[in-house]
């Protein structure tokens, strides 16, 4: 019996999720690592301003397909690669990406 705050979406909707947080505002987002294929689980928050240090990226976030958020775990800035997150926490649901 599946759960009723679940929601399956592909893997499109899923970075949409991921972008369409409220900035401040935490979540959880379940992805696997690109440096060594663990599987990890981090709880953050886009938008957060209050730590930044000045300056500019050395990379564009969007052109490497990466979410840059706030990890309340680490205390500091992350980046999380868009194709391997495979489920978020977020407004009160779980969305997962559909099994092709």
């Amino acid at each position: 019996m599946a759960n009723e705050n679940q929601i399956v979406v592909s893997r499109e909707k899923i970075n949409e999720v991921v972008a369409r947080q409220e900035p401040g505002k935490r979540f959880v987002v379940g992805f696997v690592k690109r440096s060594d294929g663990s599987v990890r689980w981090m709880n953050c928050a886009n938008g957060v301003k209050k730590h930044r240090k000045g300056g500019e990226r050395a990379y564009d976030p969007v052109a490497k397909r990466l979410h840059c958020v706030w990890s309340f775990d680490a205390g500091g800035y992350r980046s999380v690669a868009s194709e391997s997150v495979f489920e978020v926490h977020a407004e009160g649901k779980r969305f997962v990406v559909e099994d092709n």
